[in-house]
């Protein structure tokens, strides 16, 4: 057991090097794991509150999140998972949990129209097509570019001061507009 806080991850990495299915030495998965940047609503199974935690690993078979509100091994949940603007609602088990940092989920149902959209953002993760290329900015990089956030940022905020939902080609709009201006002005 460790005895300091700074310990304490040092310990958790040598804990997941040993476990089976874990991303430590010699690992062997059925799929592949991409790093990404995401983030999921979990709900767990019998209860009706979310909570929410991003999204730092991806596969075919399960996913790793970080949230401090960690479920014990072997909790079914439903969560929607959002990478790169694409959503997979799927069922899971909670296979590996680290209190106060996160936990790996091992997926247990997807529907198939969602098991496509998760092909996507894999595809996507290992250097493939984006998933929506409707998101593609006017050079034609297949990225959303933002390099002024601040101008991105006032840009949603005063959108969202007069309506409820913004759809990703909005969004997209929003942010190529907010980027074209220099300056501080309105936009």
């Amino acid at each position: 057991m460790p005895t300091s806080d700074s310990e304490y991850p040092r310990a958790l990495m040598q804990q997941s090097a040993q476990e089976p299915g874990s991303t430590g030495v010699g690992e062997k998965r059925d799929h592949p794991r991409y790093k990404c940047e995401g983030s999921a609503e979990f709900r767990t199974e019998g209860f009706d509150v979310r909570t929410w935690a991003r999204v730092t690993d991806l596969s075919r078979s399960g996913c790793y999140v970080e949230m401090q509100a960690t479920s014990p091994l072997h909790t079914a949940v439903s969560m929607v998972i959002e990478v790169s603007g694409t959503r997979v609602h799927a069922k899971g088990t909670v296979k590996t949990c680290y209190p106060l940092l996160g936990m790996g989920i091992a997926f247990t149902e997807i529907r198939e129209a969602d098991a496509v959209h998760l092909e996507e953002i894999l595809r996507q993760l290992a250097g493939g097509s984006p998933p929506h290329p409707e998101l593609e900015s006017s050079a034609g990089t297949g990225l959303l570019m933002i390099t002024d956030v601040s101008a991105a940022l006032n840009a949603v905020a005063k959108f969202f001061q007069c309506n409820r939902t913004l759809t990703r080609e909005e969004f997209a709009e929003l942010i190529g507009k907010s980027q074209n201006h220099n300056g501080g002005g309105e936009r």
